[in-house]
């Protein structure tokens, strides 16, 4: 999947009712929200795939998804990990959602209210250095910076946050709630603390 695909609220809780994620909560990753009238909303994201030709009807009745969306339910539903990383780049903040498991990796960028754009990953780039590049794309100027990153697996939740000033030094924090209780770092150092808190990112 080249490009990347928008899905609204409505289509993504259908997706999660269809092909419900095995091993991480991804309606609390994508922070949905409690929704009491969940059944009509699955009902309606059903309703919006099925009219945009990304699923469609088979012979007994049931719905399969088109070969553009069968990345993303192979990717939502198989995903071991999940982050949520926030940083700011190209004087714009920058929120991203990453999931990755044996079936696919996919980012998904919030694309106005109740829509994601998703996309899929390159499945050969191991899990941490697609969060690597996120952190290197929030330091690209002399500003200081701070990347917040969140992840879930099926057993876990951890936090860290990476600090560069405007003299280019590095700081790492364990907690993404205190950046501002970093140490001293250098940016391999602050890279594989990322990989020592996430041991499944190299798999």
């Amino acid at each position: 999947m080249a490009d990347s695909l928008v899905l609204s609220h409505a289509e993504i809780e259908f997706l999660l009712q269809w092909r419900p994620p095995e091993h991480i909560a991804i309606r609390e990753l994508l922070d949905l929200g409690s929704d009491d009238r969940r059944e009509y909303t699955v009902k309606v994201g059903l309703a919006s795939l099925l009219a945009r030709g990304l699923c469609v009807r088979v012979g007994d009745g049931s719905v399969a998804p088109s070969p553009k969306l069968s990345q993303v339910v192979d990717g939502l539903s198989t995903a071991r990990i999940g982050t949520r990383a926030f940083g700011r780049a190209d004087q714009r903040n920058v929120l991203v959602h990453i999931v990755h498991g044996p079936d696919g990796s996919l980012a998904l960028f919030p694309a106005g209210p109740d829509r994601f754009a998703v996309a899929a990953l390159d499945q050969s780039v191991a899990f941490v250095e697609q969060l690597t590049r996120f952190v290197d794309s929030c330091q690209t100027s002399k500003e200081r910076s701070t990347v917040v990153i969140q992840a879930i697996t099926s057993a876990d939740r951890v936090g860290i946050a990476l600090v560069t000033d405007e003299s280019g030094a590095w700081f790492v924090s364990d907690s993404e709630e205190s950046p501002d209780r970093a140490t001293p770092s250098t940016r391999r150092q602050a890279i594989r603390r990322i990989q020592e808190l996430l041991p499944i990112a190299g798999n």
